[in-house]
């Protein structure tokens, strides 16, 4: 990491952000994987809003996880990194 990167992150906190809200933000999408049916994140990006508009990956992605998927994006929203991980993760698991 280059010394601008380090300072930038640093005076954003961007270490003490992540420490207060990273468990949150990951117990939510485990909840998610956890709690409903095996189907269900696959249903919400494969079929949500396929009948009334037509949207993209990035678009569903953005509206039902609120994360960006580009890596050129991912600046405009909190964790978009983190998550979509995470959701990666997630997706592979089966029950």
């Amino acid at each position: 990491m280059d010394a601008k990167t380090k300072r930038t992150l640093e005076g954003l906190g961007t270490k003490l952000v992540y420490s207060k809200h990273s468990e949150k933000e990951l117990q939510d999408l485990i909840d998610l994987r956890m709690k409903y049916s095996e189907n269900y994140l696959k249903n919400l990006l494969e079929n949500t809003f396929e009948r009334e508009i037509q949207m993209t990956k990035e678009e569903k992605y953005r509206l039902i996880f609120g994360i960006e998927l580009s890596e050129s994006s991912m600046h405009k929203r909190p964790f978009s990194k983190f998550k979509k991980d995470i959701i990666k993760e997630l997706l592979s698991i089966k029950n």
